[in-house]
Formats: structure tokens, sequence, C-alpha cells
């Protein structure tokens, strides 16, 4: 539940340890590098790499998928020592064997594609029982044109036509026109006025074939079709048996990109003809580590630790308790907090939850949610932002099914146990998420109030600690009509006039005053966004009834009608889950980003 204190940390070495420093920090994971910046590091793929990329992509192809496979990958486990002493020469021998396997299959299936095109080029032409050589004479021309039986009449007018014959009959005649060498000119204005379509010849690929008839050719490349299929499948079968050595390639992979990524660092690194420049930050808990990591190198390397100076923002590293870990992701998402901030994912834990399940709402998806987050935890591997996810998608569950059971809502079916019917009867609800929404409000202030005396900042927390009373009273005076209240809120106002401005200058304090407590509406607005969770929660409970509606409707259809039933119950009951555990959790996020944080989060550096 806090932000851990960090230190800015320098490092001067002799370069000739330069590489056994960058290894050893780089497997200790204590440092956050700040120099060299990441435009100076010259980015790019070794010959290595590339190669590794393209063989762990040519047999991704040929791997089994799994079901939501390309949407949830299975990750490859790995520890730490497991890397470290990999050995790289189980896999690497492979290597050129496996490229040249894929290259051949690649090859041969680009020739079967340029073959097939070359196939479909000839097919429409079959009926064409001439060889190029035959078709051009050194005194006649061949057209070939498209005419339906209605535009055979017009081809009669050409004076100079020796021959007109249909090749292939149909809807769309391929007709051949046969006509003297000086009439060519003629015979093709003809053509285009009268908008025949003429049919274009594979010239450039019969130029290979002259003695064949198009039959003959795409029979030949039938057969060489074939042949580079049965080549193709011979291939893929031994593509196959490379698979095991798969995951040993992502490994060799990722050993490469690392040792790539450490000498490139080292090359941008600031650095003399002796020595060498690292800079960075390192947690505060973590620097007898460091210095017992870098302890062979000891009597080479001057390591300076201090506290960051004024104006440096040093990266955030948020650190919670296991059990409310999950939530952390929503103050990951909006942006780590400044040092001089807090983190938040406590005091938004209780409000995300319940709002979450609020907008779902019903004890039946509440308990599918929860049995499936279960089941993945339990069963799957996870990596570790994979299990946060997980525990995160549980708590939901739960939040839902308690919130469902109060609602009396199960799968749209309306349970005998009902406390309350917010469809019916909205208001009483809508007061309680209106008043959920002015509790986390007040929350916030008082986390603004915190802040400002952590920073000795007296005049802006007696401003906002104004804002609270002020919010607290104000209501209080309206519903209970007691004077203490309006006295508060007097008291309260004036605080606002006076501290709101640091300015020597009473009129202009009291003027900037004025535009402050002008803000007063920006906290109703904020607190009237809240409303969105009783809409949310209606919206889930009227949809679940409409499938209902609907599936039972469908069981008077003869014969199918229980089948027609269970599909739209199924269905419907699963859209209805996605599309509101999406939404609850895109708007239960925005109230915390927008009404929640804007109080008091200050944003930081990662």
């Amino acid at each position: 539940m806090a932000i851990e204190s960090v230190e800015k940390i320098h490092i001067v070495g002799f370069s000739e340890i330069k590489k056994d420093v960058l290894a050893a920090l780089q497997e200790g994971e204590f440092i956050h590098l700040e120099t060299p910046s990441q435009k100076d590091i010259a980015y790019g793929e070794s010959l290595d790499l590339c190669d590794l990329n393209h063989i762990l992509q040519g047999l991704a192809h040929y791997k089994e998928k799994k079901f939501l496979q390309d949407v949830f990958p299975e990750p490859l486990f790995l520890g730490r020592g497991d890397f470290k002493n990999f050995q790289r020469k189980t896999a690497a021998p492979m290597r050129d064997e496996i490229k040249d396997t894929l290259v051949r299959a690649h090859q041969q299936k680009r020739r079967g594609e340029e073959l097939v095109k070359k196939i479909n080029a000839f097919k429409p032409f079959v009926s064409l029982e001439v060889s190029l050589k035959e078709l051009r004479p050194r005194y006649f021309m061949s057209f070939f044109v498209y005419a339906s039986a209605k535009e055979m009449k017009k081809l009669s007018a050409l004076d100079d036509v020796l021959h007109v014959s249909c090749m292939r009959k149909g809807a769309d005649q391929l007709v051949c026109i046969v006509a003297r060498k000086p009439s060519e000119s003629k015979v093709i204005d003809f053509l285009t006025q009268g908008q025949f379509r003429i049919a274009s010849l594979p010239f450039e690929e019969w130029t290979s074939y002259p003695d064949k008839t198009p039959a003959q050719i795409v029979q030949y490349l039938e057969a060489q079709r074939t042949t580079i299929e049965s080549e193709g499948r011979c291939l893929e079968e031994k593509i196959r048996e490379y698979l095991p050595y798969y995951q040993q390639f992502k490994i060799l992979h990722d050993v490469y990109f690392n040792e790539q990524f450490r000498n490139q660092l080292g090359e941008a690194l600031p650095a003399t003809r002796r020595f060498f420049l690292l800079e960075g930050w390192i947690l505060k808990r973590k620097r007898h580590e460091l210095k017992s990591l870098l302890s062979p190198w000891i009597d080479k390397l001057y390591i300076k630790m201090r506290a960051p100076l004024a104006g440096e923002v040093p990266p955030t590293k948020l650190q919670n308790k296991k059990h409310i870990e999950p939530l952390q992701l929503l103050v990951t998402m909006y942006g780590p907090p400044h040092p001089n901030s807090l983190d938040a994912t406590l005091f938004l834990t209780p409000f995300f939850l319940l709002f979450v399940g609020i907008c779902i709402s019903d004890l039946g998806y509440g308990l599918i949610l929860s049995a499936i987050s279960a089941y993945v935890l339990k069963k799957k591997q996870l990596t570790k932002g994979g299990r946060s996810f997980f525990r995160l998608l549980l708590y939901l569950g739960v939040s839902t099914s308690l919130v469902g059971a109060i609602l009396g809502s199960a799968l749209g079916i309306e349970l005998p146990f009902k406390s309350i019917d917010i469809v019916s009867a909205p208001i009483p609800f809508l007061i309680f998420c209106l008043f959920l929404g002015f509790l986390q409000v007040i929350v916030g202030v008082f986390l603004k109030v915190h802040l400002d005396l952590k920073h000795k900042d007296y005049q802006k927390a007696t401003a906002s600690a104004s804002w609270i009373v002020l919010l607290i009273s104000l209501p209080l005076f309206f519903i209970m009509h007691l004077a203490v209240f309006k006295y508060f809120s007097i008291a309260s106002i004036c605080a606002i006039l006076l501290f709101s401005s640091r300015s020597k200058n009473l009129l202009s304090r009291i003027g900037i005053g004025l535009y402050e407590l002008y803000g007063i509406t920006k906290y109703f607005s904020d607190i009237l966004s809240y409303s969105r969770l009783l809409a949310l929660g209606m919206a889930t409970g009227v949809i679940a009834m409409v499938v209902n509606l609907l599936a039972r409707s469908s069981l008077h259809i003869p014969f199918i009608g229980f089948i027609v039933a269970l599909l739209i119950f199924l269905g419907g009951h699963t859209f209805n889950i996605a599309i509101n555990l999406m939404s609850g959790f895109i708007h239960s996020a925005r109230l915390q980003f927008v009404e929640f944080f804007s109080k008091f989060f200050t944003l930081g550096s990662s």
C-alpha cells in the first residue's frame, strides 16, 4: 500500500569489466537505467536473431492450433537459473537444417501457387485445339471475344472475317475470329465500338510451350503441381518432426536477444578509453543486495547512491499486499503516481469491486465468473500478470454474486428473497448510488488534505478541509434544517474564500476564492456521474429477462423448439455476461480515473 523508496545510483568502472558488470545487473534486475536514452541505443537484429525469428515463425505455422491460442498463448515458464544455464548447443546445431527445410518448403509453396495461377489462366481456353505456332501464322490474325447469342449476329458485319467459331458454349460464349493481317486495326476498332469483351490469352506464359495446346499445357502443369504438392507434403512432415525443438528455439532467441541488448547498451553508455559511467535508480531496500552482486568487481568500481534531488522525478514502484495487488492494475492503467503522491490501490479497492458488482448485478453471472476464474487459477499455468488478472476477475465475480443476491436476480430469474427491485422502483437505488459517489468524492478530498499536510502546505490543507465541511454540511442543512449545519457551511465558505489563494491582496484573494467556490458545481456533477451504476445494473437485468423471454417463446417451435431455446439461452446470457463485464469494468474504472483520482492523484514516471 505504498510507493517504494528509491535512490539515484552512479557507477563508474574500468572498461574491461563493463560486459561482466552489465551481465550481472541484467541478471539481478536491480537497476532502472536512466542513461543512455532509448534513442542512443542502436536497435537492430543480428543475423542470429533474424534466423531464429524466421525459424520460430515457420515452426509456429505448423503447430497444432488450440482453442483461443492466439488470444491466450501458452506461456513458457523458465526459472532464472534454467535460463542462465541454458545450453545453446542443444538447439544451435539444428538451426541451419531447420532453416534450409523451411526455405525449401516456402519455395515449393510459392511454385505451387504460381502453377495454380498459370492453370487458371489457361483453363478458359482448353477448347482451343491449336498451339501458339498455329495461332500466329504469317498472314492471318486471331481474336478471341466473349459474346452472347445476340452479339454473335453483329460479327457477320465484318467483311474481312475469314472464320468465326464458338469455342465454348454457354451464357458467355468464347468466340474465335480469324481475319487477314492487313485488317487487324479494322477488326479491333469494330470490336471496341461494339463493346465486345476481348479475351486475354496468356501469351506470355504460352511462349514457354509454343508447340502445346492450352489443354495439353493444363495437363502438363497439373502433373507438375501434383509432384510439387507431394514434395511439399514430405517437407511439411519433416518440419513437424522439428516441432519438439520449438521451445528450445524460443529460449535460444531470448538468450541471443538479451546478449544483443546488453552489448548495444554497453556501446551506448558514456565512456572514455578506460572508464564507463552508468546511472539509474534502485530500490532503497535493494542497495545491499546490489553491493553483494557486484562484490567480485568491487575494487574496480566506484558506486554512489543518494536520495532524489528536488526537481527529479524517479520511477515509481508500487508495493501492495498480495490480496489487493490485483487492483494495482487500475493504478498502472491510469499511470504511475508521483513519488510525492500516494498509491491509491487500497482506497479504490472497495469502491471499484462494489461498482462492478452493481453494474453486473446478477447472482448467476457472478458465480459463473468466480467459477471460471477459480478453475483457471487452479488448473492453468499463468504469468504473474495473468494470475493478477484472473484473481481480479475472481474478486469481481464474488462482488457480483453478493450484489446479485441482494437484488434477487440470477440469470434474469427473480429470486424469492429479493430485497431491492431496481427495475420497478429505481429511485431508492439511484439515491444509494449517488451516496456511494458522494462518499468516494469525500474520500478523495480527504486524501488531498493528507497529502497537503504531509508536504506541510497548511494553507492548501485548510482549503481542502473546508471543502469537506461544505460538501457534508450543506446537504445536511437542506435535509435536516438544523442551524448548526448552516453555520458550518458559512464558515467553510469563508475559509475557501480566504485560503484558496496565496495572494497578499485581500481583494485578489477573495476574487480567486469566489472562482474556486464556483467549483462546487464540478463536485455535484462528479457525484451525479455515479448514476451510471444504476443504468448499467438495470441494463444487465433487462437484457437477461429479454433473453429468457425469447428462450421461452422458442419452446413452442415444433420439433426443434428445445434446441433453439437452449441456443438462445446460452448465447444470450454469454453475450450479456461479456458485454456487461466489459462495460462495468470500463465505466467503473472511469469513475476512479475521472471522479476520484482528479481530487488528489499526481502522475509520475514509470
